[in-house]
């Protein structure tokens, strides 16, 4: 059982789990925690921010995790965002390349994980009818800095010709754009507005608020158990939990829900 009950205490974490995570605690390069606990004190909401590849050792640990609660909630990109599928290629591409170079050595997401997992249920915080317009634009603005990368490595390689300086300037122009406004964009996150500096802060920001829906229906619908875990890259952690606080979650010290580390 990953939750119990102790009088006055509200939910508490049964020993697998609280074993689990407090071997997280001290993985730090591959996992934060944080906790929630519901207004009425009777729910315990386990936030898990990952790094999405890592190592043997802490794969699995993420799989001990993951399979120690009833009830899991992940992220995952809505399908129905335009040009989803290729920006999902252009990112995990890369990343299925590394684990397949490393031979056994890097693994990927404890997200992909829970979804594998046959006891239990797994379900998807992002919602295909919940997407946010702005996270079309940063869809398209992802694949087209995606180009603009692929470009700039071949260009050199390649040579230059009219035909491929003309194609490059949008793109260029572009990457100029990204440099330049993504730290600002970064640091003004917490606002509504940050996505018009730079597209790819809808990619956080507002992905942490469809999540945050998606947990508040998922916990609506599953009344039972008392005691879930949701799984999200490590990026989406805070903004992920603040407005979760400010859907009535307080948060609680990991020392009096898993003991010390």
């Amino acid at each position: 059982m990953a939750c119990g009950r102790l009088v006055g205490m509200g939910p508490t974490l049964g020993d697998e789990s609280r074993a689990a995570l407090r071997e997280a605690e001290e993985r730090r390069l591959s996992y934060r925690l944080r906790f929630l606990l519901d207004s009425e004190g009777k729910r315990l909401l386990v936030v898990v921010g990952e790094a999405h590849v890592k190592l043997g050792a802490a794969h699995a640990l993420g799989r001990r995790i993951a399979s120690s609660f009833e009830l899991r909630g992940v992220e995952s990109f809505p399908a129905t965002v335009f040009g989803g599928r290729v920006l999902k290629g252009m990112i995990h591409g890369p990343r299925w390349l590394l684990m397949k170079l490393s031979l056994g050595l890097v693994h990927g997401s404890t997200i992909t994980t829970a979804l594998e997992l046959d006891e239990g249920q797994t379900v998807r915080l992002e919602r295909d009818d919940d997407v946010p317009r702005p996270l079309h634009v940063a869809s398209v603005y992802l694949i087209g800095f995606h180009i603009a990368l692929v470009l700039g490595i071949l260009l050199p390689l390649v040579g230059t010709n009219a035909w491929l300086a003309l194609l490059w300037v949008p793109f260029g122009l572009l990457q100029m754009h990204f440099m330049l406004t993504i730290v600002p964009a970064v640091l003004l996150r917490t606002q509504p507005w940050s996505h018009w500096i730079n597209p790819v802060v809808a990619i956080l920001g507002l992905r942490d608020a469809t999540m945050a829906r998606g947990t508040l229906a998922m916990l609506a619908e599953h009344t039972e158990p008392d005691c879930v875990v949701v799984v999200m890259g490590r990026a989406h952690l805070a903004g992920y939990c603040r407005r979760m606080m400010a859907a009535g979650y307080r948060e609680v010290e990991a020392a009096l829900v898993i003991g010390d580390a």
